[in-house]
């Protein structure tokens, strides 16, 4: 394990691309919790109530689900760059096995997606530190486990991005498949189908992980504002901000998206075996 972590930071660490999405992906997120901290209505300091606990365990889990898409297209890139410049043949040539090739591919993901979730972490931690006034009053684990339900979204999404960089390879054609699949192709597909269908389908699943806080909609009303939508990778580029509460349990939800993490991972490992490099 300690020599496949070791090959795939010297290859990633060469590769530009890499570094400007973890750095844009770190940037935007430390911006919105900024921006959010400093929220006001009518004299409120909504941003102050929204980032105190417990609330901040939800609020920042759904806030850092919004940028998912971009871990998604680092899932891409990692496994892309090996048909670009040829090293996957490489590797295989000099006697290493597909399958520890992906496996390391595997171990990336993991870690960005503990980054991810580490980020998540401690933004919900500081900021409810900082904002939460009436201790007394306050349950501080209260819904924190948001915080694993993000970890299993993000490890989904960077899956499943592993699985459309196996399939087209070549990185500017599975970075557009992978928003278009979001973005146009499964909710086009999913408006044809009834709800108990639809409900199931990857990305639909995968962004339902992290709803809009509830309490949120109290905000929402008050503001006038129809909010719609899911605060993840497919409904945020739809334009359809925070999300529809799916009718699906969330145990349902946490097992169908694990059935997925095994199906993209098998799917990539048959790519991988019966293609040529």
């Amino acid at each position: 394990m300690r020599q496949l972590l070791h090959i795939e930071w010297i290859k990633q660490s060469n590769f530009g691309a890499f570094k400007v999405l973890l750095i844009l992906h770190f940037s935007l997120f430390c911006l919105m919790m900024g921006v959010l901290s400093f929220a006001d209505f009518n004299g409120m300091e909504i941003g102050k109530v929204m980032l105190s606990f417990p609330n901040s365990w939800s609020v920042t889990t759904w806030i850092a689900s919004w940028f998912n898409f971009l871990l998604g297209i680092i899932g891409i890139i990692i496994v892309g760059n090996e048909f670009s410049y040829l090293t996957f043949r490489q590797q295989v040539l000099i006697g290493q096995s597909r399958s520890r090739i992906l496996h390391g591919k595997l171990l990336v993901t993991l870690i960005l997606s503990i980054y991810g979730f580490l980020l998540t972490f401690s933004s919900s931690a500081i900021t409810g530190l900082v904002f939460t006034t009436d201790w007394d009053m306050v349950n501080l684990w209260d819904s924190s486990y948001l915080i694993l339900i993000y970890l299993l979204q993000t490890i989904s999404y960077m899956v499943f991005g592993m699985f459309i960089a196996l399939l087209f390879r070549n990185n500017a054609l599975s970075i557009c498949m992978f928003l278009l699949y979001g973005i146009i192709i499964e909710p086009l597909i999913r408006v044809f189908l009834p709800y108990s269908v639809s409900a199931f389908f990857p990305m639909k699943v995968i962004s339902n992980l992290t709803p809009m806080p509830k309490f949120l909609d109290m905000f929402s009303e008050m503001a006038g504002v129809s909010v719609q939508g899911g605060g993840s990778f497919s409904n945020t580029f739809s334009s359809q901000l925070p999300q529809i509460q799916s009718n699906l349990s969330e145990g349902t939800l946490i097992i169908v998206a694990i059935l997925y993490i095994g199906l993209f991972y098998a799917l990539s490992q048959y790519f991988v075996r019966s293609r040529n490099l």
